[in-house]
Parts: structure tokens; sequence; C-alpha cells
């Protein structure tokens, strides 16, 4: 089993795990707000599980502070935390809008800029959208950064069908 491991080591911080994102209740109630340059991006797997992942901003969280992912929907305010690992789509490309690639293109840059590596500020979620409820839902992103919690404030609206 160890040895299995070790083979498979780098899979783990390469690749989202195939697993639905644990509700939390870490999550600080009234974190200060920030204008970060951060990117959430949520579409449908092929199994109809909805994947939530993104870049952070290097400013208000380090690359070792945990990522939670506030969902708010007609009924409840819902937290999970989110893996420290970007997603990748296997045999494929990523199914983004062009205003979301735009918006992609210019964090890459901002990364480019600051010496920072993007790989280390990136996460990612599986989630049921049964755990939705119908109809619009919003997602935020909560960080931290020397004991200090930010939030982006509702960056992505998703039509929960």
């Amino acid at each position: 089993m160890l040895e299995l491991t070790q083979r498979h080591i780098t899979y783990l911080w390469e690749y989202l795990p195939k697993m639905d994102a644990l509700l939390t209740e870490a999550a600080p109630e009234s974190p200060e707000a920030a204008e970060e340059n951060v990117f959430l991006g949520v579409e449908k797997d092929t199994d109809g599980r909805l994947i939530v992942y993104g870049t952070l901003d290097p400013e208000y969280t380090d690359d070792s502070s945990p990522v939670y992912i506030r969902i708010t929907d007609s009924r409840y305010i819902s937290d999970y935390e989110a893996f420290p690992v970007g997603y990748k789509k296997v045999g494929g490309e990523l199914s983004l809008t062009e205003d979301e690639k735009q918006e992609e293109q210019r964090i890459d840059k901002l990364f480019e800029k600051s010496g920072y590596n993007k790989k280390d500020y990136q996460f990612g979620m599986y989630i049921s959208p049964e755990n939705l409820e119908q109809g619009e839902c919003s997602f935020e992103i909560i960080t931290e950064k020397d004991g200090v919690y930010y939030t982006t404030g509702n960056i992505h609206t998703y039509i929960n069908e």
C-alpha cells in the first residue's frame, strides 16, 4: 500500500480528488471584503456533479491557507472547504466563456508579473447539485492571510436546474 501511494503521490497535488467537498463550520461569518484578483468557474462533470474551481489572489491568501467556498441559494448559506489543487479536465479543455477566458488570461499576466507560482494558488471541489436548492445560487471565496479572513463577495452565479 505504501509503495502504491508513493508512486501516485504526485497525482494528489496535480488532480482534483473526485469526491464531494465537505460542509464546514470553520469559515468565518463576516470576513473582510477585498477587491481580489480571482477567478471562479463552475461546470458540470459527466456524472452531473458541479466542479467549482479557480485561482486565488496571493495578496489575500497564503499558499497554505484554507479556501472556503460559500454558496448561497434561495434557502441556505453553505460553506465548503475546497481542495488546494486546480481542476484539470482529463482528455479535454475546460468549457470557458469568452469573458472567463479573458479573465483567466488577465490573472495569468498578474502571476507572471508577481513572481508567484499560479499552481500554489489554485483550488477546486466537487459538489452534487442535489445539495443546492433549485434556481439561482451565488458563489463567493473566503481566504485567510496572516490571521485575517477575506471575502470576494458574490462573484459567480449559477442556475441550478
